[in-house]
């Protein structure tokens, strides 16, 4: 029974963490077709803030299509100075995009405005050189 029950937590944690991947993976406009694995994922809650973190492997095909993506957004910049990596290039103020390839890493950030509760939701994707996607949201 003890084990049944830690394997249904385990399942379950599992399948909420996969849905809640998919939800911002869906906000950042970039679809997987083939299967991936989580191989972390760890999150916290604290007064009106939530953050969570990701580490992902996923095939070469889905890899390249999110670096084609990242690639193709608007103002994509090789090599920025951190200061020009978050020059607003958006002509929407309550949501923005922002994408850069900086010493081999490709980064993609989108921050949403929250115009009702005054807040953000941001999410960052990260591919190192290792081809790990780590993928960060937090809400404030």
């Amino acid at each position: 029974m003890r084990i049944s029950l830690i394997s249904l937590i385990i399942f379950l944690t599992s399948c909420s963490s996969k849905n809640e991947l998919d939800s911002y993976l869906n906000m950042m406009e970039l679809k997987l077709n083939d299967q991936y694995e989580i191989l972390n994922y760890e999150s916290s809650y604290a007064i009106g803030d939530y953050m969570s973190e990701f580490k992902i492997k996923v095939t070469d095909n889905d890899l390249n299509k999110i670096i084609q993506t990242i690639k193709d957004t608007q103002g994509f910049q090789i090599d920025p100075s951190p200061i020009q990596s978050y020059n607003d290039t958006s002509s929407n103020p309550f949501f923005e995009k922002k994408a850069w390839l900086a010493k081999g890493i490709y980064d993609y950030l989108i921050i949403i405005q929250d115009t009702v509760r005054g807040g953000y939701e941001r999410i960052a994707l990260r591919i190192d050189k290792d081809s790990i996607i780590t993928l960060n949201y937090n809400s404030e």
